[in-house]
């Protein structure tokens, strides 16, 4: 399988909009692939970073809509990116006093 086939259509779209955007997505890429690396043994840490791999999915979420041009969907998913991310990290600083 080549590369091309292997990057999802809405990304291959998004590329094609905005050629800029192939050099975040592979910093957002690498990010990804940590974030379902991890592993910790501390149940704590596996909820934090289980938020984190739905706070993944919902910006590939993001990015869909946006390429098939739903922005006011990709604006309100957000919302729900911002509260999710806001509160796994007072999550964890709460864990951490």
């Amino acid at each position: 399988m080549t590369p091309e086939k292997e990057v999802p259509e809405y990304l291959r779209l998004l590329i094609h909009r905005y050629p800029a955007f192939s050099d975040d997505a592979k910093i957002i890429a690498n990010i990804g692939v940590k974030v379902n690396g991890y592993h910790s043994d501390d149940v704590h840490t596996k909820v934090c970073v289980n938020q984190c791999r739905v706070a993944w999915e919902m910006l590939n979420s993001i990015h869909c809509v946006i390429a098939y041009d739903y922005g006011l969907a990709g604006a309100s998913l957000c919302r729900n990116l911002f509260e999710l991310v806001v509160g796994t990290r007072c999550a964890r600083l709460e864990r951490l006093l």
